[in-house]
């Protein structure tokens, strides 16, 4: 992980010219809705301006405003993480409590900043690749409001908008990184890799085993032992002993409905037991698989060997014990049918290591005083 080298800057004074930058474009009229989401979210430093700076990714300042525009974006999974796996009410204290580890406030703050770095690497990456001109989050913002004017302009006009008729903030940079990232990604992996047949061909064979097989025609017994415990409690602990003898029978080779006649078997009311014979293609998904119950045997079925039995499965007041009888290999899927998530797949791991590899080597500096006197509320 990155070290990041802390720089201390005292005031606005320290940087005038980017002080005046955004002092010039402080009638930049911003979405409503994203204000309004923001204040909502009561993530602040008190009595600053937005423009105040954060620290820097190599030369690139980041601005209170950005950092907390970051913050707003990530921190429904830190208060989430800590209820999971603290119990933590949230509440007014919940920001600053002691855990093991750090506070939510610290755990926050430092992935708002890893999420800046790796955004700002990408950005870098498209400036000296000729996909970008520019990266200020203060370009950004008139750029935004550029675009939501034109979009104003053009349903006076009647004319056809695609997407909404105004962008906020969150959603405007999620449209404009995405297609950023996406160009930036052939462009890198095309620069060291030529990506031809016979290149793509050599992928598709080393992973083929392991990626491109075509999948197994799975043939099955499930056995459904259903209990109804409302007049009698006892009567799971009855359905789980019969749910026993199932699998144990499995398990010595015999199969209980044809050779112990199970589905004969005198069950006391409240007490059921039927077999179905299951068969699919495990590598195609069926509208079945939306039912719980289907979708669970299918999951559990694709981990079995041939003429293996799974363990006593339990969702809601139904015992499953499912076998596999027969499974049939179909092959792998051609190169031909496979290039394109071959290319893809390739493109995207090299792409995840070479910005990996980027944000390693990126110098950070942060203005601590700055930096620790963000509060979230």
């Amino acid at each position: 992980m990155n070290q990041y080298v802390k720089l201390h800057l005292k005031s606005r004074d320290s940087h005038p010219k980017l002080f005046l930058l955004v002092c010039n474009i402080k009638g930049l009229r911003r979405n409503l809705l994203v204000q309004i989401l923001a204040f909502l979210s009561c993530v602040g430093y008190a009595a600053e301006p937005d423009s105040i700076v954060v620290g820097y990714v190599d030369q690139y300042p980041v601005l209170r405003s950005e950092f907390i525009q970051r913050a707003n974006q990530l921190r429904y999974s830190v208060i989430q993480k800590y209820r999971r796996e603290f119990n933590s009410a949230y509440d007014s204290g919940f920001w600053e409590r002691s855990y093991e580890g750090p506070t939510p406030a610290e755990l926050l703050k430092r992935k708002t900043l890893d999420t800046i770095v790796s955004i700002k690497v990408q950005q870098m990456l498209a400036i000296k690749n000729g996909i970008a001109a520019e990266i200020g989050y203060t370009d950004f913002l008139a750029a935004l409001e550029k675009e939501n004017a034109r979009r104003l302009k053009a349903k006076a006009k009647n004319e056809v908008i695609y997407g909404p008729v105004q962008y906020s903030e969150d959603v405007y940079f999620s449209y404009r990184f995405s297609n950023m990232v996406n160009e930036l990604k052939e462009k890198l992996a095309a620069n060291e890799h030529k990506m031809d047949d016979a290149f793509l061909a050599g992928l598709y064979e080393r992973d083929r085993d392991s990626l491109y097989k075509a999948g197994n025609i799975t043939s099955c017994s499930v056995y459904r032992i259903s209990y109804n415990d409302d007049e009698d409690p006892g009567i799971r602990k009855l359905a789980m002993l019969v749910a026993d003898t199932v699998r144990r029978l499995f398990i010595s080779g015999i199969e209980p409905a044809d050779s112990a006649g199970l589905l004969k078997w005198k069950f006391p009311a409240g007490l059921e037991c039927r077999m179905d014979r299951v068969v699919f293609n495990d590598s195609v998904y069926s509208p079945e698989e939306e039912n719980t119950e289907k979708a669970l045997v299918k999951q559990v079925a694709l981990k079995l060997g041939n003429h293996s039995c799974s363990k006593i499965l339990e969702t809601g007041n139904v015992l499953l014990i499912i076998s596999v009888n027969n499974k049939q290999t179909l092959g792998f899927r051609s190169y031909e049918k496979c290039r394109g998530i071959v290319r893809s797949r390739f493109i995207d791991n090299y792409y995840e290591q070479y910005i990996g590899e980027a944000v390693r080597k990126t110098k950070v500096k942060v203005n601590t005083e700055v930096y620790n006197a963000i509060k979230f509320n």
